[in-house]
Protein backbone atom coordinates (compact mmCIF):
# COMPACT_ATOMS: atom_id res chain seq x y z
CA UNK A 1 0.00 0.00 0.00
CA UNK A 2 1.33 3.58 -0.19
CA UNK A 3 0.41 7.36 0.94
CA UNK A 4 -2.25 9.37 -0.76
CA UNK A 5 -1.38 13.15 -1.04
CA UNK A 6 -4.93 15.66 -0.85
CA UNK A 7 -3.78 17.53 -4.34
CA UNK A 8 -5.93 19.76 -5.67
CA UNK A 9 -7.05 17.19 -8.83
CA UNK A 10 -8.26 15.20 -5.92
CA UNK A 11 -10.01 17.75 -3.90
CA UNK A 12 -11.90 18.56 -7.31
CA UNK A 13 -12.90 15.53 -7.72
CA UNK A 14 -14.14 14.43 -4.34
CA UNK A 15 -16.28 17.99 -4.27
CA UNK A 16 -17.46 16.67 -7.66
CA UNK A 17 -18.43 13.04 -6.25
CA UNK A 18 -20.57 15.14 -3.18
CA UNK A 19 -22.35 17.75 -4.55
CA UNK A 20 -22.84 19.23 -1.39
CA UNK A 21 -19.96 20.83 -2.37
CA UNK A 22 -22.34 23.62 -4.27
CA UNK A 23 -24.79 25.59 -2.36
CA UNK A 24 -27.76 23.78 -4.38
CA UNK A 25 -30.72 23.19 -2.55
CA UNK A 26 -31.09 20.08 -4.45
CA UNK A 27 -27.64 18.44 -3.58
CA UNK A 28 -28.02 14.45 -3.91
CA UNK A 29 -25.44 12.35 -1.77
CA UNK A 30 -23.15 10.45 -4.71
CA UNK A 31 -22.51 7.00 -3.07
CA UNK A 32 -20.10 5.94 -5.13
CA UNK A 33 -17.89 9.27 -3.86
CA UNK A 34 -15.49 7.29 -2.02
CA UNK A 35 -14.83 5.05 -4.96
CA UNK A 36 -14.29 8.10 -7.41
CA UNK A 37 -12.30 9.89 -4.88
CA UNK A 38 -9.61 6.97 -4.62
CA UNK A 39 -9.18 6.65 -8.06
CA UNK A 40 -8.71 10.38 -8.56
CA UNK A 41 -6.40 10.64 -6.20
CA UNK A 42 -4.29 7.54 -6.95
CA UNK A 43 -4.06 8.89 -10.77
CA UNK A 44 -2.95 11.96 -9.84
CA UNK A 45 -0.22 10.76 -7.50
CA UNK A 46 1.18 8.44 -9.87
CA UNK A 47 1.44 10.69 -12.62
CA UNK A 48 3.16 13.08 -10.10
CA UNK A 49 5.62 10.24 -8.77
CA UNK A 50 6.49 8.60 -12.70
CA UNK A 51 5.20 10.85 -15.35
CA UNK A 52 2.15 11.04 -18.20
CA UNK A 53 1.58 7.38 -19.06
CA UNK A 54 2.47 6.66 -23.10
CA UNK A 55 -0.89 6.58 -24.32
CA UNK A 56 -0.60 3.26 -25.93
CA UNK A 57 0.81 1.68 -22.33
CA UNK A 58 -1.60 -1.31 -21.64
CA UNK A 59 0.58 -2.43 -18.70
CA UNK A 60 1.46 -5.57 -19.88
CA UNK A 61 -2.02 -7.16 -20.46
CA UNK A 62 -1.94 -6.82 -24.55
CA UNK A 63 0.57 -9.93 -24.04
CA UNK A 64 -1.96 -12.14 -22.41
CA UNK A 65 -2.72 -15.20 -24.43
CA UNK A 66 -6.10 -17.92 -24.35
CA UNK A 67 -5.38 -21.51 -23.95
CA UNK A 68 -7.29 -23.82 -25.82
CA UNK A 69 -8.26 -26.41 -23.55
CA UNK A 70 -11.59 -27.38 -25.57
CA UNK A 71 -11.02 -31.04 -25.44
CA UNK A 72 -10.61 -32.28 -22.04
CA UNK A 73 -13.55 -30.69 -20.24
CA UNK A 74 -16.08 -32.86 -18.04
CA UNK A 75 -18.84 -31.90 -16.57
CA UNK A 76 -18.59 -34.37 -13.60
CA UNK A 77 -16.45 -34.14 -11.44
CA UNK A 78 -13.85 -36.81 -12.38
CA UNK A 79 -11.59 -35.68 -15.05
CA UNK A 80 -10.39 -39.20 -17.10
CA UNK A 81 -8.51 -37.83 -19.55
CA UNK A 82 -5.38 -38.66 -18.82
CA UNK A 83 -3.79 -38.22 -22.38
CA UNK A 84 -4.57 -34.33 -22.22
CA UNK A 85 -4.06 -33.99 -18.20
CA UNK A 86 -0.62 -31.37 -18.96
CA UNK A 87 -2.46 -28.94 -20.57
CA UNK A 88 -3.92 -27.77 -17.38
CA UNK A 89 -2.64 -29.61 -14.20
CA UNK A 90 0.63 -31.03 -13.04
CA UNK A 91 1.44 -34.13 -14.35
CA UNK A 92 1.00 -36.94 -11.29
CA UNK A 93 4.05 -39.36 -10.55
CA UNK A 94 3.23 -43.09 -10.55
CA UNK A 95 2.75 -44.92 -7.52
CA UNK A 96 6.48 -47.18 -7.30
CA UNK A 97 6.71 -50.32 -6.40
CA UNK A 98 8.77 -49.60 -3.67
CA UNK A 99 6.42 -47.34 -2.11
CA UNK A 100 4.10 -49.97 -2.40
CA UNK A 101 5.22 -52.55 -0.34
CA UNK A 102 6.37 -50.02 1.99
CA UNK A 103 2.76 -49.00 2.24
CA UNK A 104 1.11 -51.95 2.14
CA UNK A 105 3.25 -53.35 5.27
CA UNK A 106 2.07 -50.41 7.49
CA UNK A 107 -1.50 -50.91 6.58
CA UNK A 108 -1.03 -55.07 7.14
CA UNK A 109 -1.02 -53.82 10.98
CA UNK A 110 -3.57 -54.79 13.06
CA UNK A 111 -5.73 -51.49 14.47
CA UNK A 112 -8.08 -52.74 16.65
CA UNK A 113 -11.20 -50.33 17.14
CA UNK A 114 -8.53 -47.44 14.54
CA UNK A 115 -10.68 -44.77 13.41
CA UNK A 116 -10.78 -42.08 10.56
CA UNK A 117 -9.95 -38.75 12.38
CA UNK A 118 -9.20 -36.23 9.64
CA UNK A 119 -10.32 -35.04 6.05
CA UNK A 120 -7.68 -34.61 3.03
CA UNK A 121 -8.75 -30.75 2.60
CA UNK A 122 -7.76 -30.93 -0.90
CA UNK A 123 -10.30 -29.65 -3.72
CA UNK A 124 -8.58 -31.25 -6.41
CA UNK A 125 -6.66 -34.47 -6.04
CA UNK A 126 -5.34 -37.30 -7.81
CA UNK A 127 -6.83 -40.76 -6.38
CA UNK A 128 -3.79 -43.63 -7.09
CA UNK A 129 -4.24 -47.37 -7.13
CA UNK A 130 -2.05 -48.79 -4.39
CA UNK A 131 -3.01 -52.45 -3.49
CA UNK A 132 -5.99 -54.48 -3.92
CA UNK A 133 -6.29 -57.49 -1.30
CA UNK A 134 -5.82 -60.82 -1.83
CA UNK A 135 -6.11 -62.37 1.59
CA UNK A 136 -10.25 -63.52 2.33
CA UNK A 137 -12.33 -62.61 5.41
CA UNK A 138 -15.32 -65.11 5.74
CA UNK A 139 -18.81 -64.71 6.06
CA UNK A 140 -21.62 -65.07 7.97
CA UNK A 141 -21.58 -68.82 6.40
CA UNK A 142 -18.16 -69.64 6.83
CA UNK A 143 -17.49 -68.77 3.01
CA UNK A 144 -14.35 -67.22 1.57
CA UNK A 145 -15.17 -63.09 0.47
CA UNK A 146 -12.53 -61.62 -1.50
CA UNK A 147 -11.91 -57.88 -2.09
CA UNK A 148 -11.97 -58.34 -5.46
CA UNK A 149 -15.55 -59.95 -5.19
CA UNK A 150 -17.47 -57.59 -3.21
CA UNK A 151 -15.54 -53.91 -3.01
CA UNK A 152 -16.94 -52.10 -5.82
CA UNK A 153 -17.00 -48.34 -6.24
CA UNK A 154 -14.83 -46.27 -4.85
CA UNK A 155 -16.72 -43.21 -3.03
CA UNK A 156 -15.67 -39.23 -2.40
CA UNK A 157 -17.18 -37.12 -1.15
CA UNK A 158 -18.35 -33.84 -3.05
CA UNK A 159 -18.82 -30.86 -0.66
CA UNK A 160 -19.88 -28.70 -3.33
CA UNK A 161 -23.06 -31.46 -4.60
CA UNK A 162 -23.58 -32.62 -0.66
CA UNK A 163 -23.41 -36.27 -2.54
CA UNK A 164 -20.64 -38.98 -3.03
CA UNK A 165 -18.80 -38.91 -6.24
CA UNK A 166 -18.05 -42.22 -7.92
CA UNK A 167 -13.45 -42.34 -8.25
CA UNK A 168 -14.31 -43.82 -11.97
CA UNK A 169 -12.37 -46.64 -13.37
CA UNK A 170 -12.04 -47.50 -9.18
CA UNK A 171 -13.82 -51.07 -9.27
CA UNK A 172 -13.18 -54.44 -7.52
CA UNK A 173 -10.72 -52.92 -5.28
CA UNK A 174 -8.49 -52.09 -8.04
CA UNK A 175 -7.83 -49.58 -11.13
CA UNK A 176 -5.82 -51.12 -13.54
CA UNK A 177 -6.24 -48.31 -16.35
CA UNK A 178 -3.33 -46.82 -18.44
CA UNK A 179 -3.35 -43.48 -19.89
CA UNK A 180 -0.89 -42.25 -22.63
CA UNK A 181 0.01 -38.53 -22.40
CA UNK A 182 -0.16 -36.86 -25.78
CA UNK A 183 3.47 -34.72 -24.97
CA UNK A 184 5.75 -36.97 -22.90
CA UNK A 185 3.98 -39.98 -24.16
CA UNK A 186 4.34 -41.79 -20.46
CA UNK A 187 2.13 -44.26 -19.41
CA UNK A 188 -0.15 -42.88 -16.05
CA UNK A 189 -1.27 -46.17 -13.97
CA UNK A 190 -4.35 -46.50 -12.28
CA UNK A 191 -5.29 -42.80 -11.98
CA UNK A 192 -8.18 -40.57 -11.32
CA UNK A 193 -8.10 -36.57 -11.49
CA UNK A 194 -11.10 -35.32 -9.17
CA UNK A 195 -11.78 -31.64 -9.38
CA UNK A 196 -13.69 -28.87 -8.14
CA UNK A 197 -14.60 -31.29 -4.89
CA UNK A 198 -14.89 -28.76 -2.56
CA UNK A 199 -13.13 -28.97 1.14
CA UNK A 200 -14.37 -29.13 4.83
CA UNK A 201 -15.41 -31.34 7.24
CA UNK A 202 -17.95 -34.53 6.84
CA UNK A 203 -17.78 -37.70 9.14
CA UNK A 204 -16.75 -39.77 6.32
CA UNK A 205 -14.98 -38.59 3.06
CA UNK A 206 -14.39 -41.65 1.59
CA UNK A 207 -16.34 -44.92 0.82
CA UNK A 208 -16.71 -47.98 -1.08
CA UNK A 209 -19.89 -50.01 -2.05
CA UNK A 210 -20.32 -53.70 -0.65
CA UNK A 211 -22.12 -55.50 -3.39
CA UNK A 212 -23.12 -58.43 -1.08
CA UNK A 213 -24.90 -56.33 1.24
CA UNK A 214 -26.09 -53.47 -1.43
CA UNK A 215 -24.28 -50.99 0.73
CA UNK A 216 -21.92 -48.44 0.95
CA UNK A 217 -19.15 -48.62 3.89
CA UNK A 218 -17.08 -46.05 5.88
CA UNK A 219 -14.52 -48.57 7.72
CA UNK A 220 -11.11 -46.63 6.34
CA UNK A 221 -7.66 -45.20 7.89
CA UNK A 222 -5.36 -42.17 6.26
CA UNK A 223 -1.80 -42.54 6.99
CA UNK A 224 1.19 -40.10 6.38
CA UNK A 225 3.80 -42.12 4.92
CA UNK A 226 6.97 -40.44 4.19
CA UNK A 227 4.75 -37.15 3.00
CA UNK A 228 1.84 -38.48 1.21
CA UNK A 229 -1.52 -39.55 2.43
CA UNK A 230 -3.00 -42.94 1.72
CA UNK A 231 -6.31 -44.34 2.73
CA UNK A 232 -6.75 -47.78 3.41
CA UNK A 233 -10.03 -49.60 3.95
CA UNK A 234 -10.86 -52.88 5.67
CA UNK A 235 -13.60 -54.90 4.29
CA UNK A 236 -16.81 -55.36 6.34
CA UNK A 237 -20.21 -56.34 5.71
CA UNK A 238 -23.93 -56.34 7.61
CA UNK A 239 -27.02 -57.86 6.55
CA UNK A 240 -30.02 -55.59 6.80
CA UNK A 241 -32.14 -55.74 9.76
CA UNK A 242 -34.90 -58.08 9.82
CA UNK A 243 -32.80 -60.19 6.87
CA UNK A 244 -31.06 -62.74 9.52
CA UNK A 245 -31.36 -65.46 7.36
CA UNK A 246 -28.69 -63.26 4.44
CA UNK A 247 -25.46 -64.42 6.75
CA UNK A 248 -23.82 -64.53 3.19
CA UNK A 249 -24.12 -60.33 3.44
CA UNK A 250 -21.74 -60.49 6.70
CA UNK A 251 -18.18 -59.92 7.05
CA UNK A 252 -16.32 -59.44 10.19
CA UNK A 253 -13.80 -57.10 10.56
CA UNK A 254 -10.69 -57.96 11.46
CA UNK A 255 -9.26 -54.27 11.62
CA UNK A 256 -6.20 -54.62 9.41
CA UNK A 257 -7.01 -51.96 6.42
CA UNK A 258 -5.09 -53.28 3.68
CA UNK A 259 -8.02 -54.81 1.67
CA UNK A 260 -8.45 -51.96 -0.76
CA UNK A 261 -5.70 -49.08 -0.57
CA UNK A 262 -5.38 -45.86 -2.58
CA UNK A 263 -3.07 -42.70 -2.57
CA UNK A 264 -4.89 -39.24 -2.55
CA UNK A 265 -2.44 -36.50 -3.75
CA UNK A 266 -3.22 -32.57 -4.25
CA UNK A 267 -3.79 -31.69 -7.79
CA UNK A 268 -2.06 -28.37 -9.26
CA UNK A 269 -2.67 -26.15 -11.79
CA UNK A 270 -0.18 -26.34 -14.74
CA UNK A 271 0.53 -22.44 -14.60
CA UNK A 272 3.43 -23.16 -17.47
CA UNK A 273 2.66 -19.61 -19.34
CA UNK A 274 0.71 -17.77 -17.10
CA UNK A 275 0.86 -13.83 -15.62
CA UNK A 276 1.24 -12.66 -13.40
CA UNK A 277 -1.15 -10.26 -11.91
CA UNK A 278 0.12 -7.43 -9.43
CA UNK A 279 -1.89 -4.92 -7.64
CA UNK A 280 -2.38 -1.36 -5.66
CA UNK A 281 -5.88 -1.60 -3.39
CA UNK A 282 -5.85 2.16 -2.84
CA UNK A 283 -5.75 2.27 1.13
CA UNK A 284 -3.91 4.98 2.69
CA UNK A 285 -0.34 3.84 4.75
CA UNK A 286 1.53 7.12 6.05
CA UNK A 287 4.53 4.74 5.72
CA UNK A 288 4.45 3.64 2.04
CA UNK A 289 4.10 4.37 -1.45
CA UNK A 290 3.59 2.30 -4.37
CA UNK A 291 5.15 -1.52 -4.13
CA UNK A 292 1.80 -3.40 -5.98
CA UNK A 293 1.90 -6.02 -3.50
CA UNK A 294 -0.96 -5.59 -2.24
CA UNK A 295 -2.53 -8.56 -3.95
CA UNK A 296 -0.43 -10.97 -5.93
CA UNK A 297 -1.77 -13.63 -8.36
CA UNK A 298 -0.92 -15.82 -11.67
CA UNK A 299 -4.10 -16.38 -14.00
CA UNK A 300 -3.73 -18.72 -17.24
CA UNK A 301 -6.91 -18.19 -19.29
CA UNK A 302 -8.42 -21.19 -20.93
CA UNK A 303 -11.04 -21.47 -23.64
CA UNK A 304 -12.93 -24.58 -22.25
CA UNK A 305 -16.01 -26.59 -23.74
CA UNK A 306 -18.58 -26.75 -21.31
CA UNK A 307 -20.86 -29.57 -22.48
CA UNK A 308 -23.70 -28.79 -19.78
CA UNK A 309 -24.24 -25.30 -21.77
CA UNK A 310 -23.50 -26.62 -25.00
CA UNK A 311 -21.10 -23.69 -25.53
CA UNK A 312 -17.26 -22.48 -25.24
CA UNK A 313 -16.54 -20.43 -21.82
CA UNK A 314 -13.35 -18.69 -20.86
CA UNK A 315 -12.52 -19.95 -17.49
CA UNK A 316 -9.27 -18.14 -15.58
CA UNK A 317 -7.27 -20.88 -13.84
CA UNK A 318 -6.11 -19.03 -10.69
CA UNK A 319 -3.01 -19.24 -8.61
CA UNK A 320 -3.00 -17.05 -5.29
CA UNK A 321 0.68 -15.98 -4.29
CA UNK A 322 0.49 -13.39 -1.39
CA UNK A 323 -1.85 -10.54 -0.15
CA UNK A 324 0.30 -7.28 1.25
CA UNK A 325 -2.71 -5.47 2.09
CA UNK A 326 -5.18 -5.26 5.15
CA UNK A 327 -7.79 -4.21 3.51
CA UNK A 328 -10.62 -6.81 2.83
CA UNK A 329 -9.51 -8.18 -1.12
CA UNK A 330 -11.86 -10.37 -3.11
CA UNK A 331 -11.00 -12.04 -6.48
CA UNK A 332 -14.23 -13.37 -8.28
CA UNK A 333 -15.79 -12.63 -4.78
CA UNK A 334 -12.82 -15.27 -2.79
CA UNK A 335 -11.23 -12.81 -0.10
CA UNK A 336 -7.74 -13.31 -0.67
CA UNK A 337 -6.58 -13.52 3.25
CA UNK A 338 -9.42 -15.94 3.66
CA UNK A 339 -8.19 -17.84 1.09
CA UNK A 340 -4.63 -18.23 3.15
CA UNK A 341 -6.35 -19.00 6.78
CA UNK A 342 -5.17 -15.43 7.93
CA UNK A 343 -7.47 -12.73 9.69
CA UNK A 344 -7.74 -9.39 7.24
CA UNK A 345 -4.97 -7.39 8.80
CA UNK A 346 -2.70 -9.88 8.34
CA UNK A 347 -0.60 -9.80 5.17
CA UNK A 348 0.75 -12.96 3.52
CA UNK A 349 4.04 -13.52 1.59
CA UNK A 350 5.33 -10.46 1.01
CA UNK A 351 8.81 -10.89 3.04
CA UNK A 352 9.59 -8.36 6.01
CA UNK A 353 7.82 -10.15 8.91
CA UNK A 354 4.63 -10.69 7.10
CA UNK A 355 3.23 -14.15 7.25
CA UNK A 356 4.16 -16.87 4.95
CA UNK A 357 1.10 -19.55 3.44
CA UNK A 358 1.29 -21.69 0.79
CA UNK A 359 0.26 -20.67 -2.59
CA UNK A 360 -3.96 -21.21 -3.21
CA UNK A 361 -5.00 -22.42 -6.38
CA UNK A 362 -8.84 -22.04 -7.50
CA UNK A 363 -10.30 -21.58 -10.80
CA UNK A 364 -13.29 -19.01 -12.11
CA UNK A 365 -16.07 -19.05 -14.90
CA UNK A 366 -15.68 -15.70 -16.39
CA UNK A 367 -19.18 -15.73 -18.16
CA UNK A 368 -18.00 -15.25 -21.75
CA UNK A 369 -19.20 -16.98 -24.39
CA UNK A 370 -17.28 -15.41 -27.01
CA UNK A 371 -13.90 -17.31 -27.00
CA UNK A 372 -12.15 -14.72 -29.26
CA UNK A 373 -11.66 -11.97 -27.01
CA UNK A 374 -8.53 -11.51 -26.12
CA UNK A 375 -6.23 -12.89 -23.45
CA UNK A 376 -5.95 -9.39 -21.99
CA UNK A 377 -9.49 -8.24 -21.64
CA UNK A 378 -10.20 -11.61 -20.33
CA UNK A 379 -7.82 -11.10 -17.57
CA UNK A 380 -8.91 -7.61 -16.96
CA UNK A 381 -12.39 -8.63 -16.55
CA UNK A 382 -11.31 -10.60 -13.17
CA UNK A 383 -12.67 -8.55 -10.67
CA UNK A 384 -10.41 -7.32 -8.05
CA UNK A 385 -12.61 -5.34 -5.11
CA UNK A 386 -11.08 -3.65 -2.56
CA UNK A 387 -13.55 -3.48 1.12
CA UNK A 388 -16.73 -4.45 -0.69
CA UNK A 389 -16.80 -1.01 -2.29
CA UNK A 390 -13.59 -0.34 -5.16
CA UNK A 391 -13.09 -2.58 -8.19
CA UNK A 392 -9.40 -2.21 -9.17
CA UNK A 393 -8.95 -1.41 -12.84
CA UNK A 394 -6.55 -1.00 -15.66
CA UNK A 395 -7.39 1.54 -18.68
CA UNK A 396 -4.65 1.95 -21.55
CA UNK A 397 -2.58 5.25 -21.26
CA UNK A 398 -4.32 5.92 -17.15
CA UNK A 399 -1.99 4.85 -13.72
CA UNK A 400 -2.67 1.24 -13.36
CA UNK A 401 -4.05 -0.25 -10.52
CA UNK A 402 -3.62 -3.48 -12.28
CA UNK A 403 -0.08 -4.20 -13.58
CA UNK A 404 0.67 -7.88 -16.00
CA UNK A 405 4.06 -9.58 -15.81
CA UNK A 406 5.49 -12.70 -16.19
CA UNK A 407 5.22 -15.36 -13.74
CA UNK A 408 8.47 -15.44 -13.22
CA UNK A 409 8.23 -11.26 -11.98
CA UNK A 410 9.65 -11.66 -8.28
CA UNK A 411 7.24 -8.85 -6.33
CA UNK A 412 8.16 -6.00 -4.03
CA UNK A 413 8.48 -6.83 -0.32
CA UNK A 414 6.39 -4.90 2.19
CA UNK A 415 7.17 -1.24 2.15
CA UNK A 416 10.00 -1.78 -1.01
CA UNK A 417 8.55 1.30 -3.40
CA UNK A 418 8.19 -0.21 -6.99
CA UNK A 419 10.47 2.00 -8.37
CA UNK A 420 13.16 1.47 -6.06
CA UNK A 421 13.68 -2.15 -6.73
CA UNK A 422 13.35 -1.71 -10.29
CA UNK A 423 14.50 2.01 -11.53
CA UNK A 424 13.33 1.16 -14.90
CA UNK A 425 9.65 1.15 -13.85
CA UNK A 426 9.27 4.70 -14.56
CA UNK A 427 10.80 4.28 -18.07
CA UNK A 428 8.40 1.85 -18.63
CA UNK A 429 5.60 4.25 -17.82
CA UNK A 430 6.87 6.33 -20.33
CA UNK A 431 7.50 4.13 -22.95
CA UNK A 432 6.08 0.33 -23.20
CA UNK A 433 9.30 -1.09 -25.10
CA UNK A 434 11.49 -0.65 -22.03
CA UNK A 435 12.64 -3.67 -20.14
CA UNK A 436 11.73 -3.35 -16.53
CA UNK A 437 11.38 -6.34 -14.39
CA UNK A 438 13.61 -9.09 -13.74
CA UNK A 439 13.24 -11.86 -16.17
Amino acid sequence: MRKYLMTGVAAIALCAAFTSCSKSGDDVYNPNAKEEFKKADFQTTFINTFGQPAADQDWGFDAIQVYDYTQHVSTRAHNVNGNLWYQSWERPVNVTDAEKTKVLAEFSKVRENAQHTENLPWNNYWVQQVHQGTQPSVDGTGAKVFPSEVMNQLMAWNYNTSEYEHVNNFNNANNNTEYTDDETHQKYIGTTLMVDMGTGDVDNQFAYHNTSSSNYYYDYIILQIDGAYYVGFDIVGYHPIGQDANANMDVNRDWIFNDWIVKISPAKFNMNGATRIIAEDLGKDEDSDFDYNDVVFDVKIANEWDGSLNQNRLRAYIRLQAAGGTLPLTIAGREVHALFGVDTNVMVNTRKNTTSRPAVDFKIDLGIADYNISGGDAAKSIPVVVNNSVTLAVETGKAPEKIAVPNTYSWCSERDPIQKVYPMFADWVLDKSVKWYNN
